[in-house]
């Protein structure tokens, strides 16, 4: 009798929805769900190729929106109705019969803002409409429940919707962040939840001062790849320590309630980016914070080096094969282990240095990884505006080359 009351108001539900009975909805993350993610290149035939390689389905992919030239591209994302079965996320999410998620990377304005003060415009309410335009876009096609990633790694200075440098640019990010929130949330239908996401160890700013508030953050995230850790450097301990590290940014969430996610990070060859290689280690001291805490996802960067990594990483993929694929189920992650220790235990990690106080100089960071974006508006690309040497075009795709950063750089 419960059962019948419960469907029958969920049939309910469905009848007053803006998509009922074109397409399903998916089902939020929620809290400490764990939910195993990735970015696969944007294409689901790549998202098959790692379903195969670690011997499980998964029905979480991020995507981005973050290249499109105006206005007209930014409220209407290229996956929404891309032409090509393959670039369709939104047909892939709402397909009947299937629990799918989409984490959408989603900058605050397109590129026809670049050059304004898109800060103070922001601040003020200008481009709430798009914003709102933007949700009712999502809404209309089925993934109204979609995870937004809101302005990613803004604390780095490689993307044009940084914080800036500045307390009075940090405020005036934070109530253009905010504001993009409520003019989402204010749309029919939108059950959106929002990821506050900063990039791992590069520019140490404290977190509080960019933070956009508690009411409008679902998820406090973190991208942190095993990359800028010189040689002879213990590597977990450096990513998972630094400023602006695992731990800081996981405490962070923790004093706001807030679970922890980690949208990228993959291992990567040695001779990239300052990578380790085939690093078992780093893998299990991600499935380590993952299982010992409050995660609402986490999401592998299956592309360029760092697919390739994983793929031809016996001792890489193993462990993620145990701890969020295949073999999950049998090799949970475990609590973390002194150093050296066998099985999956993950060596220990040293405790967050005194603030202000300098970390060793072998810890310096060399050079966060490059990334890829599609930009499907258009196929014509300019040459970035800075440090972007190498490019590959694929659905017309950029890279973005990160600067390089310091352990304890403030």
């Amino acid at each position: 009798m419960r059962s019948s009351a419960i469907a029958t108001a969920v049939a309910l539900l469905a009848l007053a929805s803006p998509v009922a009975g074109a397409r399903a909805a998916i089902t939020p993350i929620d809290g400490d769900a764990k939910r195993v993610c990735v970015y696969s290149a944007h294409r689901q035939s790549v998202l098959r190729e790692f379903e195969r390689l670690v011997g499980r389905d998964v029905d979480c992919v991020l995507v981005y929106n973050d290249a499109a030239p105006d206005w007209a591209g930014w409220e209407s994302p290229w996956y929404l109705t891309h032409r090509d079965p393959d670039l369709n996320w939104s047909g892939w999410a709402t397909a009947a019969g299937h629990d799918r998620q989409l984490i959408i990377t989603q900058n605050l304005f397109p590129a026809s803002e670049n050059t304004k003060d898109w800060r103070q415009a922001g601040a003020r309410g200008d481009y709430d409409e798009h914003a709102r335009t933007l949700a009712r876009n999502l809404v209309a096609a089925g993934v109204g429940s979609a995870v937004i990633r809101l302005a990613h790694e803004a604390n780095g200075d490689w993307y044009p919707d940084s914080i800036g440098s500045t307390d009075a640019e940090f405020d005036l990010w934070r109530q253009f962040w905010r504001r993009t929130v409520l003019a989402m949330r204010s749309v029919p239908g939108a059950n959106f939840r929002f990821d506050w996401c900063v990039n791992g160890g590069y520019r140490a700013i404290p977190l509080d001062k960019y933070y956009p508030g508690d009411d409008v953050v679902d998820f406090v995230g973190i991208d942190a790849y095993d990359a800028g850790v010189p040689a002879g450097v213990d590597r977990w301990n450096a990513v998972y320590n630094r400023r602006s590290g695992i731990r800081e940014v996981l405490e962070f969430a923790k004093a706001h309630g807030k679970p922890l996610s980690i949208p990228e990070w993959g291992v990567g060859p040695a001779n990239v980016a300052f990578a380790g290689g085939d690093n078992p280690t780093y893998v299990k001291g991600i499935a380590s914070v993952v299982e010992s805490n409050p995660v609402a996802y986490q999401s592998y960067f299956y592309a360029h080096d760092w697919a390739t990594q994983l793929a031809t990483g016996p001792l890489s993929l193993a462990a993620y094969r145990a701890h969020f694929g295949a073999d999950a189920r049998h090799q949970p992650a475990g609590p973390a282990g002194p150093a050296g220790s066998s099985g999956d235990a993950v060596p220990a990690a040293a405790p967050l240095p005194v603030a202000g106080a300098p970390l060793p100089a072998t810890a310096a960071v060399a050079k966060p990884p490059a990334k890829a974006k599609v930009k499907a508006a258009k196929p014509a690309r300019k040459r970035a505006r800075t440090r972007r040497k190498r490019r590959t075009v694929r659905v017309v795709r950029r890279r973005p080359a990160r600067r390089a950063a310091t352990l304890g750089r403030r």
